[in-house]
């Protein structure tokens, strides 16, 4: 479709549910990715996205083969109550594909995205934002108000000249859910300290299809953050920042793109189109800034190793095209 975001809600007319059913994630990608839902005026394409396979509760989507990778992503949606998600190089079939993202090895179902905290038809709010390259998919499945837990797949916008391998997919570090928030280690946590968090398992939000060296292995990223205000991360928090809202100098929003480490002092890319505000919790959920250029985002993550969610917020630039 194109490089310049577009945004999907569950409020919206003739958007698609996502329940604690199987297939209901599947249908909410249908959706925003291929199909799009609406109709007149009101009506949303999809971001762009190929669906090359599916079959009951399966799907295999495609990212453009032009202007990104043409990686695929896999997902299985047979569990009532979360999908299981992970990408390919290559894929001849709904089942079979060549050089996984995260390999078996490394997680044996694949990523987990919970979608809800019941197995029910009981509606739980959705958010998307995306392009035909990437996507950010922010679930609320608890139901409860702000623990609306971030996800993402597609391309980062890679610090490696033609990178064809920077298709990633986010990680909770979860192999089954059946209640509660659950654990989504570092994804959208950003720390300040390059020498802060050693990238393992407890602190590896993302899995990219390669490292910048090129080596055909999947390798877990982490987040990280140039700002850092007493001890509370930027994206997170409910303390007050030192910058002041809106900016004294021009009132706009003062921002810094949101940088992805594969490991210790080495940088991998960005996350497409996210921006952290050097403030904490200074604008409500789905506040368009800046002459509707910039949208705010509140979220929900744990820490390393607590299972109670914590509020965050980052900002997606609507103005520019997604690279």
């Amino acid at each position: 479709m194109s490089l310049m975001p577009t945004i999907y809600r569950s409020t919206d007319a003739g958007a698609p549910s996502l329940s604690g059913q199987p297939g209901a994630l599947a249908a909410l990608l249908d959706a925003v990715l291929v199909d799009g839902y609406g109709t007149g005026a009101g009506a949303k394409t999809g971001l762009g996205w190929a669906r090359e396979f599916l079959s009951p509760n399966k799907r295999v989507y495609r990212n453009n083969v032009v202007t990104g990778s043409g990686y695929y992503l896999r997902l299985d949606d047979a569990n009532a109550q979360y999908g299981l998600l992970r990408g390919f190089e290559s894929m001849s079939d709904v089942d079979n594909g060549g050089n996984a993202v995260p390999t078996v090895a490394q997680m044996t179902n694949g990523c987990l995205w919970p979608k809800s905290s019941t197995a029910s038809a009981t509606e739980r709010p959705w958010f998307a934002i995306g392009t035909e390259r990437c996507f950010y998919l922010f679930i609320r499945h608890t139901g409860i108000s702000g623990q609306d837990a971030p996800h993402f797949a597609g391309d980062l916008a890679s610090y490696v000249a033609d990178d064809q391998h920077s298709f990633c997919v986010s990680n909770t570090k979860l192999t089954s859910y059946s209640s509660g928030f659950g654990m989504n280690v570092l994804f959208m946590m950003f720390a300040p300290d390059l020498n802060a968090y050693p990238i393992n398992s407890n602190t590896g939000g993302l899995y990219i299809a390669r490292s910048s060296a090129g080596a055909a292995a999947p390798q877990r990223l982490t987040s990280w953050s140039p700002y850092y205000m007493g001890r509370t991360m930027v994206p997170y928090g409910g303390v007050a920042g030192t910058i002041q809202v809106p900016e004294q100098v021009n009132k706009g929003v003062f921002a810094v793109p949101g940088q992805l480490l594969e490991r210790l002092m080495v940088f991998r890319g960005e996350y497409p189109g996210l921006l952290l505000p050097f403030s904490s919790l200074s604008y409500s959920d789905g506040t368009y800034l800046e002459g509707q250029t910039t949208i705010s985002k509140r979220f929900s993550c744990t820490s390393e190793t607590g299972t109670s969610p914590l509020e965050g917020e980052v900002l997606f630039d609507l103005a520019r095209a997604w690279h």
